[in-house]
């Protein structure tokens, strides 16, 4: 805590499920942050500076907390980010791009001091559809939306549709995951199989008994 770090150009930053980083100064990423968090584990960035994302850098941010930042949430200059099934809440200002590709989805964008996203002019359109603003009525936006109570949006946001509340969290992946597994083959008792995950419904234990 209470120094900026620095994710390398041809670095990647991974940061594991339930992870709390709290800095006090600002993330910059060169290279490539990927935070990927559970439902259950989400992953919490807050008290700091943001995060600012250089051209060419990319980021990958999904069931992530970002919250309480004393600055911009996000800063994002002429890189791609992709972000699902976050929350960007209570800090000084939400996220501006410029130059970027952006998407943010099934998300909450609320509560942010001076608004929720702002993207330059001449930058491509952020998609930022089937997001929950902190109100019914949307975001608002001067002319698209000025009954909105919700975060504002500047020009150049696709925030069409929103959500009228917040976002459900969808089920953990079950894929490739085993249930109610019987083994028999000819001439061999049938096995009985048991199993366990862990706290990320990962397979920690398997054996066969018979």
């Amino acid at each position: 805590t209470g120094s900026a770090a620095t994710v390398g150009k041809e670095a990647t930053l991974t940061v594991e499920p339930g992870v709390t980083v709290e800095m006090g100064e600002t993330l910059y990423v060169d290279g490539y942050l990927q935070a990927v968090g559970t439902p259950t584990h989400p992953i919490t960035f807050t008290r700091s500076g943001g995060m600012e994302f250089s051209p060419g850098s990319r980021g990958r941010l999904e069931h992530v907390l970002i919250q309480q930042n004393t600055m911009r949430a996000i800063e994002a200059w002429g890189t791609d980010l992709e972000i699902r099934y976050s929350t960007i809440s209570n800090n000084a200002d939400g996220i501006h791009a410029s130059a970027s590709n952006v998407t943010i989805v099934q998300s909450t964008i609320a509560s942010n001091i001076a608004g929720g996203v702002t993207n330059d002019a001449g930058s491509p359109p952020i998609i930022a559809t089937n997001n929950w603003w902190g109100h019914a009525s949307g975001p608002y936006h001067e002319t698209l939306n000025p009954t909105g109570q919700g975060n504002q949006v500047s020009d150049n946001v696709d925030f069409v549709p929103w959500l009228t509340a917040p976002p459900t969290v969808p089920p953990p992946d079950k894929s490739g995951l085993l249930y109610g597994v019987t083994v028999a083959t000819s001439g061999n008792p049938t096995q009985t199989v048991r199993y366990r995950y862990d706290a990320l419904n990962r397979l920690s234990n398997l054996a066969s008994s018979g």
